[in-house]
């Protein structure tokens, strides 16, 4: 390997020589007005030779550098030192193209000697260009021919074929190794500026917007992603390391106790971070922020360790909730279900109350429905609004009278069937009822005296009455109030 760089070096400094002579005579000349007209562009090829000048002293100087390293060298290394190489073979082929182009060979007839005609300078020479070496100015590619081979025998036909597809399988086996090797020493970074991606060396840390030659952008992987793979190819080492290795008794105990203990403390820390953040929803951005109680401080993304679907942040009823069911015992879960079924009871008899209060009448002329209070005897176009359900429709007239005409023989025969025997249990169960009824007519009653207060409108001499909760006031008094015979109190001066 040493011996073929100092050959290469020497090789170079040939042709760095060559190249400064060749430009040398040719810069005077460029804007020559007698210049020979060919085919050539001249101007082309004197920025070619020029770009081929500087690649070869930057070749140069990179086989000097390698020559200083001693051997052995790394795989990545000798990476480095093979792509310069083919660089170098690279430049001298264009080098050559380049002087064949320029110089043209005739024959002398006193003499009989060839002479070299240089198209650009007008010059004559008698020596060949020394960066030709052994070879002539045609090119030697143009006189290579396909040869057809003949085969003696089948057999003999087989193993050449055999060969042949063994040496691609090898070619690409090779190129697939090579784009591996590149593909872990570069990476490509995108560059906001120019919109374009630049190629870093992580060995050399060199970087070029030239794409590295055998690989495209597909293999060329950007510092996040390649270091993600790097992560995983060596979680991946390890786990086939573990693999490989046979598992105590101990030694997988151990095991399941991490596991179980990673899940534990992650559970944990969720719960620790759903206490301390709290999701508040932003009715002018029509978006949700988080709240942190500890810090008072606001974000609009997420917490990282929350971003998951179960473990999502709470609002603050919800923090309440969950902090309830937690706490929850025995016997504060059958309060809460009593709670939920009397209150759904007591929903279901207000929207019975109110249908029996409201009747639904068709306006031909509007043709549209209105709402009728048979106890007010006030209409209205709007639903009222405890029955706008698809269950809590308002009746017609005639519907309404169907309905209480059911409800009084559903009553009668309620009252029939009191007559039966009841026994202890079920004699208990009804007492218990009908005092928990009692109980929450007189807590509602209580709820309503302290709610509402009347007031006297001195200019129409009338009395009125208002929410203390909502502000509201009405002439008439609140319907639960005077069914149950509620005495709401005045306002005191």
């Amino acid at each position: 390997m040493l011996h073929h760089l100092e050959q290469d070096a020497a090789e170079l400094k040939m042709l760095l020589s060559d190249t400064q002579e060749f430009l040398a005579r040719a810069s005077p000349n460029i804007d020559a007005a007698d210049t020979v007209s060919t085919s050539i562009d001249f101007k082309n090829s004197y920025a070619t030779a020029t770009r081929v000048y500087g690649t070869l002293n930057e070749l140069l100087g990179q086989i000097r550098d390698q020559l200083a390293q001693k051997p052995p060298l790394t795989r990545e290394e000798a990476l480095a030192k093979i792509q310069s190489m083919w660089k170098i073979r690279k430049a001298r082929k264009q080098l050559k193209a380049l002087v064949r182009e320029v110089y043209s060979s005739f024959e002398d007839p006193t003499t009989g000697q060839t002479y070299y005609y240089n198209k650009y300078t007008k010059e004559t020479q008698w020596t060949k260009p020394t960066i030709l070496g052994h070879e002539g100015l045609s090119d030697p590619s143009s006189r290579t021919q396909k040869v057809k081979v003949v085969f003696a025998s089948k057999e003999e036909e087989e193993l050449f074929a055999a060969s042949k597809l063994q040496a691609m399988a090898r070619s690409h086996i090779a190129r697939r190794h090579m784009r591996k090797l590149i593909s872990s020493i570069y990476e490509k970074i995108w560059d906001v500026d120019s919109q374009r991606f630049y190629y870093h060396n992580t060995k050399s840390n060199e970087v070029k917007w030239e794409k590295p030659r055998w690989v495209s952008d597909e293999d060329l992987l950007t510092p996040r992603t390649r270091f993600g793979h790097l992560q995983a190819e060596q979680e991946k080492a390890k786990a086939q390391k573990a693999r490989t290795e046979p598992l105590t008794p101990q030694t997988a105990a151990c095991m399941i106790q991490h596991a179980y203990r990673h899940k534990k403390g992650f559970q944990n820390l969720l719960k620790m971070c759903r206490e301390v953040y709290v999701r508040i929803y932003d009715p002018e951005q029509g978006l949700y922020y988080y709240y942190n109680t500890h810090t008072k401080e606001t974000a609009w993304e997420k917490p990282l360790l929350l971003r998951g679907v179960e473990s999502d942040v709470f609002t603050p009823r919800t923090q309440q909730k969950k902090a309830r069911e937690e706490n929850l015992t025995p016997e504060k879960a059958a309060q809460m279900v009593q709670r939920a079924f009397r209150r759904k009871r007591g929903f279901q008899n207000l929207l019975r109350l109110c249908r029996s209060v409201y009747e639904r009448i068709y306006d031909p002329e509007q043709d549209m429905y209105y709402y009728h209070n048979t106890r007010t005897k006030e209409t209205t176009w709007d639903k009222p609004l405890l029955l706008r359900g698809a269950e809590s429709d308002v009746f017609t007239p005639r519907t309404r009278q169907k309905k209480l005409q059911e409800l009084v023989s559903t009553v009668n025969g309620t009252i029939s069937s009191k007559l039966r025997q009841w026994t202890e249990e079920e004699a208990a169960t009804r007492l218990q009822g009908l005092y928990r009824a009692k109980k929450a007519k007189e807590e509602l009653n209580l709820m309503l005296a302290q709610r509402f207060k009347k007031a006297f409108d001195p200019s129409s001499g009338q009395v009125y009455y208002v929410n203390i909760l909502t502000q509201d006031v009405s002439w008439d008094p609140p319907a639960l109030a005077l069914r149950g015979g509620v005495q709401i109190e005045t306002f005191e001066d």
